[in-house]
């Protein structure tokens, strides 16, 4: 990991990428990457499906006084877009991720429960949704499954052969 293209500045310092330096650090810098790991510890594995839909894996490397100060520590961070995030944290997991971009089919419908209102009357809905969803319409994904192209690439044509 190159830390000139992430904004580590959040890092505490014990964190191995922590910088001191405004200059080098790139706090609110345009274009860097924000590491959402700076807080508690080390990134160790990461499945992108397709955009917003993702998850991260962290190894805990605080030191013993900061885990007993606060003992939460999050070891997944998973998004998926349109699905409620208690049903993303109680439902899915970093191997389900996994599991979705290897077999490469629909991996997880899951349902989750809303309150809607219509005409100031609140009512409660059952909705089924599809969970975790591997085929990206907007990219086409090379046969080893994890590079893609945008669609009218030349590169493509060479694939398609």
């Amino acid at each position: 990991m190159n830390p000139l293209t992430y904004d580590v500045s959040d890092a505490k310092p014990w964190h191995p990428l922590y910088d001191p330096n405004p200059e080098t650090n790139n706090k609110k810098y345009p274009g860097a990457f924000k590491d959402t790991s700076v807080e508690t510890g080390i990134q160790i594995g990461h499945v992108g499906l397709k955009a917003k839909l993702y998850a991260d894996r962290f190894v805990d490397i605080r030191p013993e006084e900061e885990r007993k100060i606060n003992p939460h520590f999050e070891s997944e961070d998973k998004k998926a877009k349109g699905v409620k995030k208690s049903v993303v944290k109680n439902d899915l997991c970093f191997d389900d991720y996994v599991e979705s971009l290897q077999s490469r089919v629909i991996k997880k419908d899951v349902v989750q429960r809303l309150i809607r209102s219509q005409k100031h009357q609140l009512y409660s809905i059952e909705q089924k949704r599809i969970g975790l969803n591997p085929i990206d319409m907007k990219r086409w994904v090379c046969d080893d499954g994890v590079h893609t192209y945008a669609f009218g690439h030349y590169r493509i044509k060479n694939h398609a052969e």
